[in-house]
């Protein structure tokens, strides 16, 4: 996947907050899955709003289209395609996955690295989506952490939320 396209999803007004883009989230990641490594996500409007629009790039007009059609049913208001210039300087960023170790993987019956890592993530005001799994029937929060990045001289190889990992690292252009 190369971030050559993108749309902006945004919720209509009475559709907002951490459930509703976790739910989101969750039917994108449906869909991500479906074709795995094709769609890469942004939190364009963070840091100045926690839940603001979401950006989802493509290599290709068709990638994004299709996926368009998938969310018709959806209470969402999806944006134009707009084609990321193939000289754009601006600046990049790296969307990833903050981890939060889950219960089970604490590594002692006292641990506090769940407890710290969760802190640490609202202190330093993550953005996150809360979500439902249906595999493991629990409900987590998906925290993400941006940071600055470069223009990908490759493929981008993005999860199945449409995020970064750390061995497959990539950044999207912040286009205002």
């Amino acid at each position: 996947m190369r971030p050559n396209v993108f749309f902006d999803i945004s919720h209509r007004p009475s559709h907002h907050g951490a459930k509703r883009w976790g739910q989101t989230l969750k039917d994108l990641h449906g869909v991500f899955a479906e074709i795995p490594s094709s769609y890469a996500l942004a939190l364009p409007d963070y840091p100045s709003k926690k839940f603001g629009r979401m950006r989802v790039f493509a290599s290709t007009d068709d990638e994004l289209m299709r996926l368009a059609y998938r969310l018709r049913d959806q209470p969402l208001k999806i944006g134009q395609m707009t084609t990321v210039p193939a000289d754009f300087s601006g600046a990049w960023r790296c969307y990833s996955r903050y981890r939060i170790p889950t219960r089970a993987q604490e590594r002692h019956a006292n641990g506090v690295l769940r407890l710290r890592r969760i802190r640490q993530a609202d202190d330093m005001q993550l953005p996150y989506f809360d979500i439902y799994s249906r595999s493991t029937q629990q409900n987590f929060r998906l925290y993400v952490q941006v940071l600055d990045g470069e223009r990908p001289q490759g493929e981008c190889l993005p999860d199945n939320y449409g995020l970064s990992v750390s061995s497959r690292l990539f950044a999207l252009p912040e286009i205002l």
